[in-house]
């Protein structure tokens, strides 16, 4: 080894230069490298006395810890021994120098992951050494975009930027003006007819059910539903102190097999525990069979076409029978877009656009007055008498027959027998986009009448009034909590008047209702509440308990002549095909009058359209069945 002072060579084991009497200093073995986390240390400051770098040999590792003297030759070749071995490919760490004041600090180098570029520390230079290279900074991207085609990307950005607004404005201006075309800059005229239309429209579809209250309210008495395959038996009793001697019962039976569309039905009369008869019709395939209740009458059979088959195959056995005798499809297929324009064209073709009035006003829905959009038009005369013609045919569009109808009949014959002045002002109501209501003011000569027809449905809630100034009838629903609802019914011609309220609780499959009613024989009668009439007046109440259509219901009925109870209990179960399989046709003792319809009319000797009308209504088929079955019972 050589002196650190005078460069003399020494002995490995002497202690002092034999030349200088420098005392030599060994290198101690550098410690184990520790691995150094990923999260950096915090670094500290120690102060330490000043030394001078340590010369750096090639190939051999650096020690630690020992002064370095400036003006050391290097050599290289001469083996430098470690603590522990490095091996290539592991990275070195240098345990951190004490810093003195001044002196550039240093951090302990991280383990650098592959890939990932070697960053060092820097240190300070010897004489004839190679600075150690500082941080890599990053690479610019390879290919860099000439500063034309930068430029134009720019304007590409620009012009899409530009396109796209353009396109969100016109899908703006595009949304704004379905909104504003379809209400506020629509044709008035166009509009009227709209309403008008779509009220009637909404009218004739309950054409079908207009009746239907007072029956199974007050009597007990329906058409079948066929929701699935089921039988259900009604028993009614009917008691009354005026004819105590009498205890009536009657047993209807309904079934329906919504496989294949098989439907019965039955009545039976018991008088004192005693049957008095019993009829039934059956609809089995393509064949109708009638049986009589009275037993020596013939039973009837009748084949249908497959066309009617498929048409009312859906129905229930009543409301079938009733269509089938009429020759009515059921929904007869009513083009309203077509009636629409009819309207438009024919009907309101002569009136200018300018006589058609649009503003706002209040009606009454449901017993609340609500704001609404109108439109209005005032004509006279001729025009006067088209219009009303023209509303009236919609309003009866679902009633075919050929006899007048027409709710303004009165007027139009008093106008044909007198002339004089003519003028209608006809109003159509709109709320919330929804037509609601359209009503007349006619003055004839100074004689002024008024109509109100109005439609309204939301949900659970209904409110449907027909006000004609001689009759008024009126169906309203008003919600009054989850399940909860009021019902009211008036129907009112002049010499009979009748109300019924209902207060109805349905949740799940369960139903409460309790109802009170009112029925005036004769007489006038106040169509804003319940007439009262002295010694003519019928009063009662309704209460009905039921779970999956079983349970009970019970009518009581009292006047000043006496008093009705009528106690139904249902019973709802599955399909029982010994009420719906008919009892064997005997072609020597029964009618078979093949597939002419009018044969079975004329055998039957039912309704039909010459004299009634041709209408899908549950009042009407009810009485078609009844009509049938008691005309020969020989019951009164």
């Amino acid at each position: 080894m050589f002196c650190s002072q005078c460069g003399s060579q020494i002995a490995d084991n002497s202690v002092f230069c034999p030349t200088c009497g420098n005392q030599v200093m060994r290198a101690q073995a550098q410690p184990q490298a520790q691995v150094v986390q990923p999260n950096p240390q915090p670094q500290y400051q120690q102060p330490v006395p000043p030394v001078q770098p340590q010369p750096q040999y090639q190939g051999q590792p650096q020690y630690q810890g020992q002064p370095q003297y400036q003006g050391q030759p290097q050599y290289q070749g001469q083996p430098q021994y470690q603590g522990q071995p490095q091996y290539q490919g592991q990275p070195q760490y240098q345990q951190p120098r004490p810093q003195m004041q001044g002196q550039p600090q240093y951090q302990q180098p991280r383990p650098q992951m592959q890939g990932q570029p070697q960053m060092q520390q820097p240190r300070p230079q010897m004489q004839g050494q190679i600075p150690p290279q500082g941080p890599r900074p990053q690479m610019p991207p390879q290919q860099q975009k000439p500063p034309k085609k930068k430029k134009k990307g720019v304007v590409g950005i620009i012009i899409l930027v530009i396109v796209l607004v353009l396109l969100l404005l016109a899908l703006i201006i595009g949304a704004v003006a379905i909104v504003i075309f379809s209400g506020v800059l629509k044709n008035p005229k166009k509009m009227f007819a709209e309403n008008v239309v779509s009220i009637t429209e909404n009218i004739n579809g309950e054409i079908p059910s207009i009746g239907s209250i007072p029956l199974e309210a007050l009597f007990h008495l329906g058409v079948d539903d066929t929701q699935n395959s089921h039988t259900s038996i009604r028993t009614t009793e009917i008691m009354s102190d005026a004819m105590s001697q009498y205890d009536l019962e009657l047993v209807q039976t309904y079934s329906y097999n919504k496989d294949n569309g098989d439907a019965a039905y039955d009545f039976t009369v018991n008088v004192n525990g005693n049957p008095t008869g019993n009829g039934s019709i059956y609809f089995t395939d393509d064949e109708f069979l009638y049986v009589p209740m009275n037993p020596d009458s013939p039973m009837v059979k009748y084949d249908i076409d497959s066309d009617t088959v498929n048409s009312l195959k859906d129905l229930g056995a009543m409301e079938r029978f009733s269509l089938m005798v009429m020759e009515k499809e059921r929904g007869s297929g009513i083009n309203w877009n077509q009636e629409k324009k009819d309207f438009a064209n024919d009907v309101l073709g002569d009136i200018p656009k300018s006589s058609f009035k649009k503003s706002k006003d209040t009606y009454t829905i449901l017993g609340v007055e609500q704001k609404c959009k109108t439109v209005t038009v005032t004509v006279s005369d001729d025009e006067a008498v088209d219009l009303m013609e023209g509303i009236s045919k919609l309003m009866y569009k679902g009633i075919e027959t050929d006899e007048e109808i027409s709710a303004f009949e009165s007027v139009l014959s008093a106008y044909e027998r007198k002339g004089g002045m003519l003028d209608l002002t006809m109003t159509t109501y709109q709320y919330k986009k929804t037509p609601v209501a359209v009503t007349m003011e006619v003055d004839l000569n100074g004689e002024v009448s008024t109509f109100d027809i109005s439609y309204y449905k939301k949900g659970s809630e209904k409110q449907f009034i027909i006000d004609t100034g001689d009759s008024y009838y009126e169906e309203s629903v008003v919600s009054k909590g989850i399940g909860q609802t009021h019902m009211t019914n008036k129907i009112d011609f002049g010499s009979a008047f009748l109300a019924i309220e209902q207060d109805s609780t349905g949740i799940g499959n369960s139903k409460e209702l309790k109802g009170t009613f009112e029925i005036c024989p004769a007489g006038d009668s106040d169509t804003d509440s319940m007439a009262t009439i002295a010694g003519k007046t019928i009063t009662g109440t309704i209460e009905e308990t039921s779970i999956l259509g079983n349970g009970v219901k019970t009518t009581e009925i009292s006047s000043e002549k006496g008093s009705v109870s009528i106690v139904t209990t249902m019973e709802r179960s599955t399909l029982d095909t010994s009420k719906i399989t008919p009892p064997t046709f005997l072609s020597e003792s029964g009618i078979d009058c093949g597939s002419s319809l009018e044969d079975l009319k004329e055998t039957l000797n039912v309704f039909n359209k010459d004299d009634s009308f041709k209408v899908d209504n549950s009042l009407v088929h009810i009485a078609q069945v009844y009509y049938l079955i008691f005309k020969q019972s020989g019951i009164r």
